[in-house]
């Protein structure tokens, strides 16, 4: 997908706030190399946005989406499956004179199936070389953390345990791979 036409909605010091980095605030190109890493594993993928509200002043717009598609395209090392999926949420996104400013986004974190049984809990570009993507296989609860510095061409990969098991959300915003 293209994503010129969005991006050119977008303001200059454009937010963005994601579950998968404790809602902390990402920039324009950061939230674009998290979007282009999606793409290119879910290629010619489909979003309908259901529904939208406009607050009285204008200001804040809401909208409840859809996103369909196949992971057929390569996820850093992961290969691609032909697994279809989808997942839903919603964003409310800020718009000052003109353009917008600020996006919130929330959605279902665990249902994008890359491998059988296992789907993408998170996905972080804190820049747009630097990046995590969490793997998760709910049958079992397992995890695996992926991280790249080059933009995704190469990644690095680990299991990883995680204590609490009564979780509802998993944060990587500050997570690190080492070694």
């Amino acid at each position: 997908g293209d994503l010129d036409p969005w991006y050119a909605l977008l303001a200059d010091g454009y937010q963005a706030y994601y579950p998968a980095n404790n809602m902390m605030p990402i920039d324009k190109d950061a939230a674009r190399a998290s979007d282009e890493a999606l793409i290119t594993a879910f290629p010619g993928f489909n979003t309908e946005v259901h529904m939208s509200n406009v607050s009285a002043d204008c200001r804040f717009v809401t909208y409840y989406w859809t996103t369909t598609g196949t992971f057929s395209g390569p996820l850093g090392d992961i290969p691609p499956n032909g697994n279809s999926g989808a997942v839903s949420g919603v964003n409310v996104a800020e718009v000052v004179d003109g353009p917008i400013v600020n996006e919130w986004s929330a959605w279902d974190q665990l249902s994008l199936p890359i491998v059988p049984g296992r789907s993408i809990a998170s996905v972080l570009f804190k820049t747009p070389m630097s990046g995590l993507v969490l793997v998760a296989d709910p049958s079992n609860g397992s995890y695996e953390l992926a991280a790249t510095e080059d933009g995704g061409s190469t990644w690095g990969r680990r299991p990883i345990t995680l204590e609490n098991t009564g979780f509802l959300e998993v944060i990587v915003a500050d997570a690190t791979l080492t070694g």
